[in-house]
């Protein structure tokens, strides 16, 4: 199971301190719940505060760099299902299983990986990132259904390297249930 990161092209990030959230949530539930049923039964929680942390942006017009996330951030894990077969077409889509961001995405993905690894021995798995328009194309050609994959015609946050599918993996590299 995954959630996705979106961040909004040539955006500047509202600065949310995601350890203080957490921290609060957790801290109020305390008494009600141990560690592990906190972690099963607020991922949604924590999901929601770091899609919030990608989200509150405002525009800009300053040029865009793609960055390999995986060249800034080694220990975050790289699971590119459309470079393989094993993705809802059925084909390989992507030519490397590479993963490219925009840098201040990027910055921000792997601060929630550090804090993460840090707090909760959990790390981030990504499943995809920019995608080439050519590529939205041919998923909008097998799925044309807005529910599912981004209209190529008006793009998608995944076409300006802006948005990320993921998910979290613990020590033993378990995926955790996200709910979704």
């Amino acid at each position: 199971m995954f959630f996705s990161f979106r961040h909004e092209a040539n955006c500047t990030s509202l600065n949310i301190h995601l350890s203080n959230i957490v921290q609060y949530i957790y801290f109020r539930n305390k008494a009600k719940i141990g560690m592990k049923k906190y972690l099963k039964f607020h991922l949604s929680t924590l999901s929601f505060v770091l899609i919030i942390s990608f989200s509150f942006c405002s525009t800009s017009k300053n040029s865009v760099e793609l960055v390999d996330i995986h060249q800034l951030d080694p220990t975050i894990i790289l699971d590119v299902r459309y470079a393989t077969k094993n993705n809802f077409t059925g084909e390989v889509l992507y030519s490397t299983s590479k993963v490219y961001l925009i840098k201040e995405v990027a910055v921000q993905l792997i601060q929630a990986n550090e804090y993460l690894k840090k707090n909760y021995g959990l790390r981030i798995k990504i499943y995809d990132g920019y995608r080439p328009l050519s590529v939205q194309k041919k998923m909008w050609e097998i799925m044309p259904d807005e529910r599912y994959v981004a209209n190529p015609a008006k793009g998608s946050r995944h076409n300006r390297g802006c948005a990320v599918d993921v998910t979290l993996v613990d020590s033993l590299g378990n995926e955790l249930d996200m709910g979704t």
